[in-house]
């Protein structure tokens, strides 16, 4: 099974190269289509998925929501999906930018960046919703002055850890791919996602969440974890959030 990922920047290849393999079984192969903002992403977004060859492939299309509605910013990605006629694809918006997920884990800054205080942030009020917070990349230069994206990005991602992370669309993009793993007949430790509690949009901020979102460790993946069962890989062109 592939999974391909069409990103609208290099800070989201970095970052998910370090995170996927440990959450991915095997059988999973990543592939990554990076582009030169999200401009660019939505303009060849169709030609992208009519043009990927490689046969048992899922797609998830990844932008920022930035200064955007955060329904409007997956709607217009939905269509070029439906418009492009590939699936299986899933459409992601990370709340309000990708640092948001690195702000959401705290613990995994300090240990990246040798500063073990660092991990205390995870308890300030301010950062118990990191997905509200507007400008995250001023967030962690505040308190890692050199703090660059794709350094950042390389240092933390192998260091993420769903279990403690407090980014809701964090545990978002993680919920249907491992479980599009489970539905494929492929082992995975982190398939079967549970008490992940998401409100609608509201505006740019968005994502919100009443309980932290928990993983388990499942022995097996269930036979049916009540997805649709459209496409044999768990995924639909336009599953929401």
């Amino acid at each position: 099974m592939n999974l391909v990922f069409l990103l609208e920047e290099p800070s989201a290849k970095d970052l998910l190269e370090g995170l996927l393999p440990k959450l991915l079984p095997e059988g999973v192969t990543p592939y990554f289509l990076v582009f030169e903002g999200k401009q660019d992403l939505e303009k060849q977004l169709v030609k992208k998925l009519r043009g990927w060859r490689r046969p048992n492939s899922s797609f998830v299309v990844l932008r920022d929501q930035d200064s955007g509605n955060c329904k409007d910013v997956k709607a217009k990605l939905t269509k070029l999906v439906i418009e492009s006629q590939r699936e299986p694809v899933l459409v992601r918006v990370a709340c309000t930018e990708l640092e948001c997920w690195i702000l959401g884990d705290w613990a995994a800054v300090a240990q990246a960046f040798g500063q073990p205080k660092l991990s205390a942030h995870a308890a300030k009020p301010a950062f118990q919703n990191p997905d509200q917070i507007v400008r995250p990349v001023e967030s962690l230069r505040k308190v890692i002055p050199d703090y660059q994206k794709r350094d950042g990005a390389r240092r933390v991602g192998p260091l993420l850890d769903p279990d403690r992370n407090q980014s809701v669309s964090f545990q978002t993009l993680l919920l249907r791919p491992t479980e599009a793993c489970c539905k494929a007949g492929l082992s995975s430790s982190r398939c079967h996602p549970t008490n992940v509690t998401m409100s609608t949009c509201r505006g740019r901020t968005s994502c919100q969440t009443s309980s932290r979102s928990r993983w388990r460790r499942p022995s097996r993946c269930p036979p049916n974890l009540g997805m649709p069962t459209t496409h044999a890989h768990g995924l639909t062109p336009t599953m929401r959030v």
